[in-house]
């Protein structure tokens, strides 16, 4: 070992003699490395240990705008006054970064923001939906301030047009809602036939007495401006339908064929237009106090009627209606009655007592020979006056009433044939006491106006 120390003395190490990476950290005494002996830029970001580098180690004027992070800059970081107006680059200051409250009046240049503001506020400075109802005064928004068509009927409250706010002639047919129009609304000869809807002018349309003189221009109700049936009695004024005003021989017309008939009895022979008929023994006359009695011989089954002898003058299609007023003065309640309209026993619509099947009065119509029959529940009586009416209100409904009152109605076996009067009385055993008459007062046959014509 000495040999080689010995070897190695006069040589001192350099660059060449010292092998790449032989230096180690433990080779390098503390404070051996100063700056002369290191080189530009060899320090790097990665040499430098966290929170090493301190504010006495950063030379004035030494950190660039470039060397500043964007966004490193945080409100802890500025210090108090420390951002002038000089500082601030032209918009670089944008709301965002503002905190809320911040700016107070002394933040403000002097002289400090006053009302009126001067120069006033151009569009482009006031956000979009800023400017609110609050921030309007009084009258502030007039008519060429508000873009045409923008006020529509949602932004107008209601009642707020009055009559001084429409222009003349504004309000069109369109604009009316149904009905608003009243008789007040219109002037004398304001309706004028063209203007009326052919056929439009119902009854219910018109108020009792509503259509004076006054309010009709002179020729304008035309026949097409009147709906069918649509003047009634009602509507017309008392004493205004005057002779002129009738149809040609309207009076004839509606007489024609009503086919009326009545016969009161009157005077001491039957009319011609009844005929007899019957049992031998019966007759038919007329009697005091202007009644005819028909009374029947007394023997078992004999009848006694009157009728027009097969003269069917009356049509049931006609809708007719037969009365008559009567007294049963048989002394017991064991005979047949028979009283309506007949054409034959196959066709008929009348009523019947018969005391072997009812003690009541009974409805029938019978078609074709097919009958229905009602039993009324009013009770026969002898020796009281009635008054018995039929009432064919349709071909499908015949009404029944006595003494007023209605006691059945039939609607079906409705006979559609012409038929006659028949008045009809039938003694049932001749060993029943006393006499058997039927008191006939009167007798009245018409047919339904509505249905002449």
């Amino acid at each position: 070992m000495v040999y080689r120390r010995r070897y190695f003395e006069p040589f001192v190490g350099t660059t060449e003699t010292i092998g790449d990476k032989s230096i180690t950290p433990d080779k390098i005494d503390e404070g051996a490395v100063t700056t002369g002996k290191i080189a530009d830029d060899a320090v790097v970001s990665e040499k430098i240990k966290d929170d090493t580098i301190r504010t006495e180690d950063i030379k004035a004027g030494a950190v660039q705008t470039s060397d500043i992070k964007d966004g490193a800059v945080t409100e802890p970081k500025i210090a108090d006054s420390a951002v002038s107006t000089y500082k601030i680059d032209y918009q670089a200051v944008t709301g965002s970064k503002i905190r809320d409250g911040t700016i107070g009046m002394e933040k403000l240049v002097s002289p400090p923001i006053t009302r009126p503001i001067t120069p006033a506020l151009d569009t482009p400075e006031i956000g979009d939906g800023k400017v609110t109802a609050a921030k309007l005064a009084g009258d502030a928004v007039e008519t060429v301030k508000i873009k045409d068509n923008a006020v529509t009927s949602d932004k107008i409250a209601p009642d707020s047009i009055q009559a001084g706010d429409i222009a003349a002639n504004a309000v069109e047919g369109p604009e009316l809602k149904d009905g608003v129009v009243g008789t007040d609304k219109l002037s004398t000869d304001a309706v004028e036939t063209a203007k009326i809807k052919d056929g439009n002018v119902t009854t219910p349309k018109l108020a009792n007495d509503a259509v004076e003189t006054v309010k009709i221009k002179n020729e304008n109700v035309t026949h097409p401006k009147l709906a069918v049936n649509a003047v009634e009695t009602i509507n017309i004024k008392d004493k205004n339908v005057t002779i002129p005003k009738l149809e040609t021989d309207f009076l004839r017309k509606s007489l024609e064929g009503r086919q009326v008939f009545y016969d009161d009895f009157l005077g001491a022979v039957l009319d011609n237009r009844w005929a007899q008929s019957g049992t031998a023994g019966g007759s038919a006359e007329p009697a005091y106090r202007s009644r005819l009695q028909i009374s029947t011989k007394l023997e078992t089954d004999a009848v006694y009627r009157i009728n027009w002898n097969g003269k069917l003058g009356i049509r049931t299609e006609k809708l007719p209606k037969f009365y008559v007023k009567l007294g049963d003065e048989t002394e017991a309640d064991e005979n047949k009655k028979y009283i309506g309209l007949r054409q034959d026993a196959n066709n008929s619509i009348w009523f019947s007592y018969d005391p072997g099947i009812s003690a009541n009065w009974r409805a029938h119509c019978v078609s074709a020979g097919v009958p229905t029959v009602v039993d009324t529940g009013f009770p026969h009586d002898w020796g009281v006056i009635h008054e018995f009416y039929i009432d064919v209100v349709s071909t499908s409904e015949v009404r029944f009433y006595i003494d007023g009152g209605l006691v059945a109605t039939i609607y079906d076996n409705i006979p559609t044939a012409d038929v006659e009067p028949w008045l009809e009385v039938h003694y049932v055993d001749e060993m029943l006491m006393g006499e058997v008459w039927l008191f006939i007062y009167k007798v009245v046959i018409s047919v339904d106006p509505e249905t002449v014509l």
